[in-house]
């Protein structure tokens, strides 16, 4: 499961959509930039994107709010104003009157763009609680960050797709962003997509239906993300989670493997993960299958080997015993025949060239259990 757009590069060219006459795209812009805190709380690379084309913002926030998943929105003092950046729906609910803001909202998210709504309000007294403070704004206009996927996504949903892994997208982008970023790195069945409140809402019996017949999960908060996981476990699919920010530990440790995605905001998710790709190239993920499978391959030889040859020991020395009166070969005897008929079967399974075995193939522990990687 691929965890936060398909680990998009980094969000250039924003779209400015200001929707106050007193604006135009370069103030909307530098109010958006407004908006961000300083030192930790421009930890977000959603910050770091707008600062950047801003140009670095002048003075230091008097107070701020950074963005945290379960609120939508950051929030920042500057100069007298408290100027609030977010989730277009979180940030439209907290203004005096937004109007009828999703057609413009799904216009740009239709376009892969992570859509931003900007609002403020005059700040003179210095609010204590930003997050109450943060009420009766007025809406100011939409940013979209066009976040470019990565040509190693496009390859690695392309490549595990061969290998008979299934691939998810889930993150906490909006609906229809979340579908043009998927259809852009080829996941399959991107047009249907399923929002974090429509799974929370569902019943155990929906979910299923839902882990088995959608690709792109939305709007996903991080216990969603929780959630979707072991809803998918519960379905019987053995499961990759990769993520690279908070919001994604807690489903990457509830994952049979969790994959942590070095960057920026990586520690929480690199610490919850059981493997970790340090060059934010999603192709090591299909090496990885390779060599598990390789692996297992190579662990199913040698117990062949093992019990095969050691099995006809047992059986000619018990049989031998058993008929004869007296064990047919001494201790010594016992262990050189034990030496001569391991050895080579043992070479041979060591220099062997890696054999990867199909997911499903045979009847072994994994039959029957379908494999998805979760990508946010």
């Amino acid at each position: 499961m691929l965890g936060g757009g398909i680990h998009p590069s980094t969000a250039v060219g924003p779209r400015l959509v200001p929707l106050d006459g007193d604006l135009d795209e370069d103030g909307l812009l530098r109010l958006a930039a407004a908006g961000v805190g300083t030192g930790d709380d421009r930890a977000h690379e959603t910050d770091r994107a707008v600062v950047d084309a801003a140009g670095e913002v002048d003075g230091e926030a008097e107070q701020s709010l950074p963005f945290a998943a379960g609120r939508g929105f950051s929030a920042a003092v500057r100069d007298g104003r408290l100027v609030v950046k977010g989730a277009p729906e979180v940030v439209a609910a907290r203004c005096r009157d937004a109007g009828d803001l999703a057609p413009r909202v799904r216009e740009l998210a239709a376009e892969g763009l992570r859509v931003l709504a900007v609002a403020d309000r005059p700040c003179d007294d210095g609010d204590g609680d930003l997050e109450e403070a943060a009420r009766d704004l007025t809406l100011r206009g939409l940013v979209g960050l066009a976040d470019t996927v990565r040509s190693s996504s496009v390859a690695a949903v392309e490549q595990l797709r061969a290998a008979g892994v299934r691939v998810l997208v889930a993150t906490g982008d909006h609906p229809e962003t979340a579908r043009a970023i998927a259809c852009q790195a080829g996941v399959p069945d991107a047009d249907r997509v399923v929002t974090g409140g429509e799974f929370a809402r569902a019943s155990e019996a929906d979910r299923a239906r839902m882990v088995r017949e959608t690709a792109v999960f939305a709007r996903l908060s991080p216990e969603q993300k929780v959630s979707l996981v072991a809803a998918l476990r519960r379905a019987g699919a053995t499961l990759a989670m990769t993520g690279d920010g908070v919001n994604d530990a807690a489903a990457i440790r509830l994952a049979d493997v969790g994959v942590g995605v070095s960057g920026a905001e990586s520690p929480a998710a690199r610490a919850a993960a059981d493997l970790v790709i340090t060059d934010l190239d999603l192709t090591r993920l299909v090496d990885a299958v390779g060599e598990g499978r390789a692996m297992w391959a190579r662990v199913q030889d040698a117990v062949s080997v093992l019990v095969g040859g050691n099995a006809g020991e047992v059986a000619f020395t018990v049989l031998g015993t058993a008929f004869g009166g007296r064990a047919p070969m001494g201790t010594r005897q016992l262990l050189l025949v034990n030496l001569l008929t391991d050895m080579f079967p043992a070479l041979a399974v060591a220099v062997a060239a890696p054999r990867a075995t199909a997911p499903d193939g045979g009847d072994g522990p994994l039959a029957g259990h379908p494999l998805a990687a979760v990508l946010d």
